[in-house]
């Protein structure tokens, strides 16, 4: 189980606070806040590897 499903699993499945679960898995409740956001917009897929690479480059 990857940390963001375990992170999500927490906080929607288990109905455990932000706060709580921040302070037991050791992040930062800011992360905790976006990753839920992400997860009610994208669904399952917040659990997809992301990118880095940025989207454009203005230098180019």
């Amino acid at each position: 189980m990857t940390s963001n499903r375990l992170l999500i699993t927490a906080m929607v499945v288990e109905n455990r606070p932000v706060r709580e679960v921040a302070a037991t898995y050791g992040v930062s409740t800011s992360w905790l806040y976006e990753l839920l956001a992400r997860y009610r917009r994208e669904g399952d897929a917040v659990f997809d590897p992301r990118s880095r690479r940025p989207a454009s480059n203005p230098n180019a």
